[in-house]
């Protein structure tokens, strides 16, 4: 029987913080598997849990990783359990999340083969190991680059909130008095900083779609805040080369060839943006059923 399991890395400066207090447990949620599972450390990179998981899958099993990072962060054999993982022929599926719609990662046994338990060749296995080999060797923590990252804490009254500006139920100035009250901000900025990290994340596709069941007219409004994803010109173009279907079947097919994890219904809101369709005129201020979410 095959075991669905998502595995997780979360380095921590309190020593009593239970796994599914940390960031990496909520990403896994969305993988829907078995069982998740995340290495919890404080002053320590172990990586005991993955171990266990190498030690006791088979190639019926499959672990899911949210990123590369999840086994490149800290000082760790990130190469070396990979090369395990695919001794063990057991079946890898990461997310790519370096551009503006998180992808398959071209580490993930999935880009040969969809056929869960198919033994990879050892051409295959190569191929595999130089990429990871690279991407290691390219790979620079957070604190390294210079750069910073925005922490995002994306709540459950942050998720109505961002569908109730996004349905244009509220008017901007609705959106600046809430705010404070609601999410405990009052710069606009930093919403659409969250919206950004919001949209990044793989919960925001469930909840899109859950969304889209209570609202059946949110799928005619076109996107209200952010820029067009640096995506969005190729998946259109290819979802034209696409013959016959309709157009969300045709978007859905170029978004599966990209290996991009999104929707065509998230696509076609952006395509109505970029078309300047029209928006609302009237905002009814109301708010969504608190049973949407999770």
């Amino acid at each position: 029987m095959n075991e669905f399991i998502a595995y997780g890395f979360a380095n921590t400066n309190r020593s009593d913080t239970e796994p599914e207090n940390t960031l990496a447990y909520k990403q896994l949620d969305v993988f829907n598997a078995d069982k998740i599972v995340v290495d919890v450390h404080w002053h320590s990179e172990k990586r005991e849990e993955l171990e266990k998981l190498i030690s006791t899958m088979d190639s019926e099993d499959v672990i899911y990783m949210y990123s590369v990072d999840t086994l490149l962060k800290g000082k760790n054999k990130g190469v070396e359990y990979y090369k395990q993982i695919l001794d063990k022929n057991i079946n890898l599926f990461v997310l790519d999340h370096s551009g503006d719609l998180p992808k398959v990662s071209p580490i993930s046994t999935f880009f040969y083969s969809q056929d869960i338990g198919r033994t990879l060749t050892e051409t295959e296995k190569g191929e595999l190991v130089a990429i990871m080999e690279k991407i290691a060797s390219e790979y620079k923590p957070v604190a390294q680059t210079g750069k910073t990252t925005y922490k995002a804490n994306i709540t459950k009254e942050f998720r109505e909130l961002y569908f109730m500006y996004e349905a244009y139920r509220i008017t901007e100035s609705m959106l600046m008095n809430l705010m404070p009250e609601k999410l405990g901000i009052s710069n606009k900025q930093t919403f659409i900083a969250l919206c950004r990290e919001y949209e990044k994340s793989l919960i925001y596709i469930d909840d899109f779609e859950m969304y889209c069941h209570y609202d059946k007219k949110f799928l005619e409004l076109p996107k209200r805040t952010g820029k067009l994803p640096r995506e969005y010109d190729e998946i259109i173009a290819r979802s034209q080369e696409q013959t016959g279907d309709t157009e969300n079947k045709r978007i859905q097919k170029a978004l599966d060839e990209m290996r991009i994890w999104s929707t065509a219904n998230i696509i076609r809101r952006w395509k109505l943006a970029k078309d300047k369709a029209p928006k609302p005129r009237k905002h009814d201020g109301r708010e969504i059923p608190e049973n949407i979410f999770k």
